[in-house]
């Protein structure tokens, strides 16, 4: 039986996509969260924490464990991770 860690290492051992270059740059991704952060915000949080990663709930690790939440956003994820017992770092980069 795999855990999350196994399955992590899977994913990471993969081929690499051959990458073309992004059609897009930094700034230009940062002006469009910009623009939309007060649309994107409220969606975000409309979908809960279960609903998105309900198929794999049963590969977490048992609280209390330690997790870091890269690419954060609105903290969702975090925040059930904390109210479950788990201690949490978040970052939006």
């Amino acid at each position: 039986m795999y855990d999350l860690c196994d399955r992590m290492l899977l994913v990471l051992a993969c081929e690499p996509v051959p990458n073309k270059g992004p059609d897009f740059t930094v700034p230009q991704v940062v002006s469009g969260y910009d623009a939309e952060a007060r649309d994107l915000a409220p969606d975000y949080e409309s979908v809960s924490f279960e609903t998105v990663h309900g198929d794999m709930l049963d590969l977490l690790p048992e609280a209390p464990s330690n997790v870091l939440d890269v690419g954060a956003g609105t903290g969702r994820d975090s925040a059930w991770f904390a109210a479950n017992g788990y201690s949490v770092v978040a970052v939006e980069p």
